[in-house]
């Protein structure tokens, strides 16, 4: 048995109490202290996006969630989170809802595409410009290349956050801003 170090007027402890009070006070302290405190990065829980203006029910619709400029918009590597959800769920409105839950509290932007080929890629024409559907949080006015996460980026506090993004499209006639097919 281990004995912590005599003083001139304490007891000899034997060191297995100790550990046992210590133990005790750790788990108390678990049990009074919110759990947002003990946790630096809070969880906002769901990200609810309507994505709005999907063309037809064919393909995927692929989302890329940011919660930084790196790598924003089109590097899905850097992304927070990405995932593609099968087209099949298009309502006769065009429209489609995508949950995303458990994610840091903080800012947030989000890039969509309808994959309307299946291929896991935003298809691209001459000098790169998107032949599919695509938007971002915010709804931003696209011109001359993407938005910045900064132009796109929404705050997503502990009680989560719900919003929509109407898919835009380039054509050769009409422009980046133009609706897409399903809107018109």
């Amino acid at each position: 048995m281990l004995l912590c170090a005599p003083q001139a007027s304490l007891p000899r402890v034997p060191m297995n109490t100790v550990a046992r009070v210590l133990l005790a006070c750790a788990l108390l302290a678990c049990v009074l202290v919110p759990s947002s405190t003990l946790f630096a990065h809070a969880q906002a829980g769901l990200v609810t996006l309507h994505v709005q203006g999907l063309s037809k029910a064919e393909g995927q619709v692929c989302v890329a969630l940011f919660n930084s400029e790196q790598g924003f918009p089109g590097e899905s590597k850097n992304a927070l989170r990405s995932l593609c959800v099968e087209a099949s769920g298009v309502g006769t409105d065009g429209s489609l809802s995508i949950a995303l839950n458990h994610l840091p509290v903080g800012r947030i932007a989000a890039a969509v595409f309808h994959d309307a080929n299946g291929d896991g890629k935003l298809n691209t024409g001459l000098f790169g410009i998107p032949n599919e559907d695509f938007g971002f949080t915010g709804n931003p006015v696209v011109r001359v290349g993407a938005p910045s996460f900064h132009e796109c980026s929404l705050a997503l506090g502990t009680h989560g956050l719900e919003t929509g993004i109407t898919l835009k499209s380039f054509r050769l006639l009409g422009g980046a801003n133009r609706p897409s097919r399903a809107q018109r």
